[in-house]
């Protein structure tokens, strides 16, 4: 969701950068109140029945779920967005903040410490054992998730033997969460980053990172699930398949379904330099099972507890929202509007959750022109 793939940086330039970087302005960026003892921060119970009241203000009644079915953008990049019944989506750089406060704290305290120590106390302040086991349970529920969305599509979509391999590709993917310092090594600035990557490595190890900023900061149930969907997804994207012995026309169909529908430009949506088609698979793919998750975990949700856990999971990409970020290159993104707005926000399934079917007159318009895997590029109905 933040990244794809990373660069690997000599360690010894990454983190001395970092420490340099604290120990320089501290005085301008912190005051002692900005101290976080984050080794109190409270987890959430990983598969809640229904999270106690949060601190967090109540909007008006269904003044959420109204917006997000009229304007899903509107909704989820509301300023001052109150909390969902698990928690709350942490802005990128307000993660980070939080863990380079941690670090602060860590060289303040210890002045003789090695940049090995100082980063090893680092990693047991923020992947704690109860954060590691919660992000874990999530991650397997979305693994499960996934390879259901998989086995339920019919013979007509994929055939047993790309099926297999589908299956078999998220089956083997790994989620890699640092027990020490060394665990990173390769990329110890991850630490305080709010950055969160699926990659493939060069022994053909396919694994999912998580960013120490992100990690210490998001508690929101449902922006952890849409992100490790969205990464999970990465096993399986059109790109991604390249490398496998088979065609898959279903992608096909539905990458050309995401050109007519004006989600990507033609070149946007072939694998190789400047393509946007995986990440905007793996978005689109992410929504399904988000829809899943509030319908699983949301039993119990009022429709404006829902509508507020679906604008909690993917509110970090408010980020980049704004008019002023119109002209810069998002990289290998859509556009933050393309992203939350269609191939988020006008999911059906998710839409149905919501209960936007009954309550917004456009409903039917946006079932019908919603990319699916499916014989034929639009369809409509609701069957993913």
């Amino acid at each position: 969701m933040k990244l794809r793939s990373r660069p690997v940086l000599p360690i010894a330039l990454t983190t001395v950068a970092i420490l340099a970087l604290f120990l320089s302005l501290q005085n301008r960026l912190f005051s002692n109140s900005d101290v976080v003892q984050t080794e109190s921060v409270a987890t959430p119970d990983p598969m809640p029945e229904r999270a106690p009241t949060t601190e967090s203000p109540a909007p008006d009644k269904s003044s959420t779920q109204e917006l997000f079915c009229r304007d899903s953008l509107k909704a989820i990049c509301l300023p001052n967005l109150p909390a969902d019944p698990t928690g709350q989506a942490s802005l990128d750089y307000q993660g980070e903040m939080r863990a380079l406060r941690v670090l602060r704290r860590i060289v303040k305290s210890n002045p003789g410490w090695t940049t090995e120590q100082i980063e090893g106390e680092l990693v047991s302040r923020i992947y704690t054992t109860e954060r590691r086991e919660y992000f874990t349970k999530n991650f397997e529920w979305v693994r499960k998730a996934l390879l259901a969305f998989i086995e339920s599509q019919p013979a007509g979509i994929f055939s047993d033997q790309e099926k297999q391999t589908l299956l078999a590709r998220v089956q083997r993917v790994q989620l890699d969460l640092p027990v020490s310092a060394s665990s990173y090594a390769d990329v110890s600035d991850l630490l305080t980053k709010s950055e969160i990557y699926y990659e493939r490595t060069p022994k053909g190890v396919l694994r999912v990172r998580i960013g120490g900023g992100y990690f210490l900061s998001t508690t929101s149930q449902y922006n952890i699930i849409f992100t490790l969907a969205h990464e999970l997804a990465h096993t399986i994207d059109p790109c991604e398949l390249k490398k496998e012995p088979f065609a898959f026309p279903a992608y096909s169909r539905l990458t050309d379904c995401f050109v007519e529908q004006n989600w990507l430009q033609p070149n946007e949506a072939k694998c190789g330099e400047g393509d946007k088609v995986s990440e905007a698979f793996s978005d689109w793919l992410g929504s399904h099972i988000l829809a899943k998750a509030i319908e699983h975990f949301g039993q119990a949700y009022s429709i404006e507890e829902k509508a507020l856990a679906a604008s909690n999971a993917i509110r970090d990409l408010c980020d980049d929202s704004t008019a002023a970020m119109d002209s810069i290159d998002h990289g290998p993104y859509p556009h933050p509007e393309i992203r939350i707005r269609d191939l988020y926000g006008s999911n059906p399934s998710l839409r149905n959750v919501l209960e936007c079917r009954a309550r917004t007159s456009s409903s039917m318009e946006t079932a019908s022109s919603y990319c699916r895997f499916s014989l034929d590029s639009l369809r409509q109905g609701d069957s993913q």
